[in-house]
């Protein structure tokens, strides 16, 4: 019999495997030995090959798992991935398992004290009342459910603990997947203590020691209940019953890393292979997870969607600021009002968190005799005013471009140069100034880059050292705690205008979000600071008109083509001659979508602060245009975030 072998240090040149003989049936998923060249390579027999004819093929060395280490739902899953996104199954298999060697991932056999041990943890349910029955309603219909709520994160965890628990009894395992590592850690403490069973933390900051450890322990025949984010996916559980993802719309569910896949898709395919059951929840879920959960047609809605909360009338709890006609002073973007309620907020020793999606001093220099604002020679957009040691520095926040301020205008050589618009840096100096007594922190990725500085931050909330903290969208997880009673977004409109299809949905989402969460405190309050007061999406946010949003939103994405009533494929083109390369795959990618009905476009970006080109494919079948692009050092995005 003949194998497909997937070496673990497998050249790209051979994206599809090997094929070696063994007298002896192997299983799908096995870990074997085979000679390569003048050594050995471990690898994964992912299938049965055809008999290579006339070539002499080498036998394996050796079967070195006794089972297989991939089990058949998460193969089938790794071959769905390199169809659907275009990698090979070596790339595929970097995101299924630990880095080699991947002997170390065959697990020990469980002695008779450690099942026994595992057993004693079986218990019955603490769980009951209206709980239950949100529970009844979300496992009773095989389809993905889809749960919008406007529940507290602590209501929230108690359902995921109650579905969970149900599984756990009946012998399953569960996943519950969070969009970033601090909301597992959080969501985990909190579980622990309803569950009181061993659980899992599993996310992409562990070191491979600990994911190799995670591995072995996982496949003992035991129900399991894992915590972590997008990388907990792909866990060799035991008979996994259900997969939760917590607030589903996030965009960060999405890898950037070949293969580009999206967790809520790929989640739901596992389910599929895994006869298993997802919950999609969130109080704003995306647009493309509502429009599944709507009958196309004479078709059945795709998700089951399930209700826990409406609400009809405006709350007291918004304050809505027109900026048009607000008066700043020097202290743009902070309004009287939003002031005044801070005052507040500090005498009684509670929190305000600012929202404010821009960092840097100022969003850009401008000159006041030319009115022209300083662009950087790289990407030819404005550059953010910042400091670094007191010292103020023009930044491109797109290519990482960096140079002092000048002293004169580049344009016109006027010295009647300015710092204007808004950045977090800015308002924190602004911020001190008005309030001098005022413990303040900052949060965005100049101040919080490093892995724990955020956690030290919220500490700092929960322990009183805390009186205002203003950053970008990090800071929204501040609003959680108990002390956090203000939430002032300075302008809440930042990103309408971008060349975005989603920006609106974006906005939307963000604003509802913090609203839910506010609205769930005795005394929160939400200040909201615009210039577009009459936008729909600060409108249907405030009033919580979801559905209407939904509504006029699919519809105008439906009358535009864009997703979730077609597809984009976006293809990255890096290095060496990346524009002539770029312009060649884009003319005959325009020629084949006059027949395909097919929107081709050609782009300049930044990535990571890398200048790259794009070529994006919009349409109903975008793929038969690209089966026939040459596609050879080309990184394919399918369902891009942007």
């Amino acid at each position: 019999m003949f194998y497909t072998v997937v070496l673990d240090r497998q050249p790209s040149s051979m994206p599809g495997g090997l094929t070696y003989s063994s007298d002896q049936p192997i299983a799908p998923g096995t870990l074997v030995k085979v000679p390569l060249r003048n050594r050995s390579a471990e690898g994964i027999v992912i299938g049965e090959a055809q008999n290579p004819g006339n070539f002499q093929v080498k036998p394996l060395t050796e079967i070195l798992s006794e089972n297989p280490i991939l089990t058949a739902p998460l193969l089938k899953t790794a071959f769905w991935m390199c169809d659907y996104y275009c990698s090979s199954f070596r790339q595929a298999l970097q995101v299924f398992l630990p880095a080699a060697p991947w002997i170390n991932l065959i697990p020990k056999k469980p002695t008779g004290n450690e099942i026994n041990g595992k057993e004693i943890n079986i218990r019955k349910s603490v769980f009951s009342g209206d709980l239950g029955k949100e529970c009844g309603r979300l496992l009773d219909d095989k389809h993905p459910s889809l749960f919008i709520d406007n529940a507290p994160g602590d209501d929230r965890t108690n359902l995921y603990g109650n579905l969970a628990d149900k599984m756990y009894t009946a012998g399953k395992s569960t996943l519950i997947l969070y969009p970033d590592i601090f909301s597992a850690e959080t969501a985990i403490k909190k579980l622990q203590g309803l569950l009181r069973t061993d659980l899992l933390l599993a996310h992409s900051d562990m070191g491979t020691a600990s994911r190799r450890k995670i591995w072995r322990e996982l496949p003992c025949g035991m129900p399991r209940i894992v915590v972590g984010t997008r990388t907990a996916l792909f866990l060799p559980v035991s008979n996994l019953g259900l997969i939760i993802l917590d607030n589903e719309q996030e965009w960060t569910y999405k890898s950037d890393q070949t293969p580009r896949y999206h967790t809520r898709l790929t989640a739901e395919v596992l389910c599929k292979f895994s006869d298993a059951k997802l919950v999609l929840a969130s109080s704003t879920p995306s647009l493309e997870s509502v429009c599944h959960s709507m009958p196309a047609g004479k078709e059945p809605p795709r998700y089951a969607q399930v209700l826990s909360w409406t609400r009809a009338n405006k709350p007291k709890n918004i304050k809505l600021v027109d900026m048009t006609s607000a008066d700043f002073g020097k202290y743009y973007p902070l309004t009287s009002p939003l002031l005044d309620a801070i005052d507040e907020r500090m005498k009684k020793s509670e929190v305000s968190i600012l929202l404010l999606n821009r960092r840097g001093a100022a969003s850009s220099l401008m000159c006041f005799d030319c009115k022209k604002n300083v662009v950087s020679p790289v990407s030819n957009l404005p550059m953010s005013v910042v400091k670094e040691s007191d010292k103020p520095w023009l930044l491109d926040l797109k290519s990482g471009y960096k140079e002092p301020v000048p002293e004169i205008c580049p344009y016109c050589s006027s010295p009647n140069l300015k710092a204007v618009g808004a950045g977090t840096q800015g308002v924190e100096t602004k911020l001190n100034k008005l309030f001098p007594r005022a413990r303040i922190s900052r949060a965005d990725s100049d101040s919080t880059g490093r892995p724990g500085d955020f956690s030290l931050l919220l500490k700092g909330i929960e322990s009183g050292e805390t009186d205002i903290l203003i950053g970008t969208q990090p800071v929204v997880k501040a609003l959680g705690s108990p002390r956090a009673t203000l939430a002032g977004i300075l302008i809440a409109d930042t990103g309408l205008s971008q060349p975005d299809f989603r920006s609106g949905e974006k906005v939307f989402s963000r604003l509802s979000r913090i609203i839910a969460i506010m609205e769930n405190k005795p005394s929160g309050l939400t200040f909201i600071q615009t210039f577009r007061p009459t936008a729909a999406e600060i409108t249907c946010s405030i009033e919580g008109r979801k559905h209407d949003y939904w509504d006029a939103e699919l519809s105008e994405r439906k009358s535009a083509g864009y997703p979730p009533f077609s597809q984009m494929i976006r293809l990255i083109i890096r290095g060496r001659d990346q524009t002539g390369r770029a312009e060649a795959i884009f003319k005959l990618a325009k020629k084949l979508s006059e027949a395909a009905r097919v929107k081709v476009s050609l782009n300049e970006e930044y990535e990571n602060k890398r200048k790259l080109m794009t070529v994006t494919l919009r349409g109903n079948k975008p793929r038969d245009i690209l089966r026939q692009l040459p596609l050879s050092g080309i990184v394919v995005d399918v369902d891009p975030a942007e």
